[in-house]
């Protein structure tokens, strides 16, 4: 059975933090007597949940592989998120979680804990903000060096050893690249990494093309109608998809490409049912790993999207975007750039997820994005079409 995020978040919390207590009262011992500083030579970055703050982690990555190009650089995971690591070409090393049980996940965590011995990881930049898991595993790497965000709670006092305030008035790659200070590893120079996407993904999605009639000069548009399991309440409505996808095609005639993991094939086939232009859908959840959905969002023209990872990874690959956000801080979170659009109301009560609540809201009626109507979207996209579609504005 899947660990759930409701699982994850009461394992984090009741098992977590009593095992906290325990490593910081050690924590405190070895403070009192510290060991001679060591040469960097094999980091360890961790970073589990949220492909999305990997993607916006690169930045951070890219200046550590600079300032020290002679290490070593691991980064653990949580086994989703392993492919999209592994088409970077700044990690050394990938270790994954497996998260399908608890069995499975309990023994990768204890398998990766021994290789980060037998490896001699000197430094680790935990990337989590406040998880224990997070600060659990980097104590247990028998580091030297462990840098990670400061939250004044006892349980964590003595877990690492170098603290970082967490600015949440920052966008999430500054916070990140916050990290890269306490070892000399900060840059100025906050663009993603673009990753390898290789000729085989690039076959894969030009033989879908062909096998669906889509040609080279029509215009292509990804379609987003998914968030991750960490919160649900980032979607904008169902039907507002479904109008805006035909307002699209009736307009400009453009091909949909339907994106998402197995788990919302579900989700997506009830928008298919709900919209009348199944003649210029093509429905591809489920049916493409990370690698390809990079060298897909590489070869279209738009992507409209939840907040979510899609979106990063749209914004790494250079694809213009436009982008739903509310639950959450588009100062923090939204892309940056010239053809990135964020879709955002404001409201009093925006944004309701934040690390302060575990991405935890307990909000239900988002009307933060309720309030977006398609007009509103349909302009924009109708800006980018003319502007970027290959047609006159007349």
């Amino acid at each position: 059975m899947p660990i759930t995020t409701e699982r994850m978040r009461w394992i984090d919390n009741f098992v977590g933090k009593p095992i906290c207590y325990l490593l910081t009262s050690y924590g405190w011992v070895k403070h009192l007597f510290p060991s001679k500083k060591k040469p960097v030579k094999t980091i360890l970055l961790t970073k589990y949940l949220g492909m999305g703050r990997i993607v916006q982690a690169t930045p951070l990555i890219r200046s550590i592989k600079s300032t020290y190009p002679e290490a070593r650089l691991i980064f653990l995971t949580f086994y989703d998120n392993e492919g999209l690591i592994k088409s970077l070409d700044l990690i050394d090393e990938v270790l994954s979680i497996r998260t399908d049980s608890l069995l499975s996940f309990s023994l990768d965590v204890i398998r990766s804990l021994y290789q980060l011995k037998k490896k001699e990881v000197d430094t680790v930049l935990n990337l989590e903000f406040f998880s224990k898991f997070g600060a659990i595993i980097t104590f247990l790497s028998g580091a030297q060096t462990t840098i990670g965000y400061y939250l004044r709670e006892p349980w964590r006092t003595y877990l690492i050893s170098h603290k970082v305030y967490y600015n949440h008035y920052k966008h999430i790659s500054e916070v990140f690249m916050a990290l890269g200070k306490a070892i000399d590893a900060s840059s100025k120079n906050l663009s993603l990494e673009r990753p390898i996407v290789n000729s085989d993904e690039r076959s894969y999605i030009h033989h879908i093309f062909e096998e669906h009639g889509i040609k080279n000069n029509q215009w292509k548009v990804v379609v987003n109608v998914n968030t991750s399991w960490l919160s649900s309440n980032r979607c904008w409505p169902l039907s507002r998809f479904s109008n805006l996808i035909e307002k699209m095609v009736n307009a400009y005639g453009v091909k949909i490409v339907l994106i998402g993991a197995k788990r919302d094939i579900l989700w997506v086939e009830e928008l298919t049912f709900a919209t009348n232009s199944d003649q210029n859908i093509v429905n591809l959840t489920g049916k493409t790993n990370i690698t390809q959905l990079l060298a897909l969002l590489e070869q279209v023209d738009l992507v409209i999207t939840n907040d979510s990872g899609p979106l990063h990874l749209a914004v790494m690959m250079g694809t213009p975007t436009i982008s739903f956000f509310g639950p959450e801080s588009p100062v923090q979170y939204g892309p940056r750039g010239e053809k990135h659009t964020v879709m955002y109301k404001g409201y009093y009560c925006s944004p309701c997820l934040h690390v302060y609540n575990e991405k935890n809201s307990r909000c239900e009626d988002n009307i933060c994005l309720k309030d977006i109507s398609v007009d509103e979207v349909f302009k924009v996209v109708t800006y980018y079409y003319r502007n970027w579609g290959g047609v006159s504005s007349s």
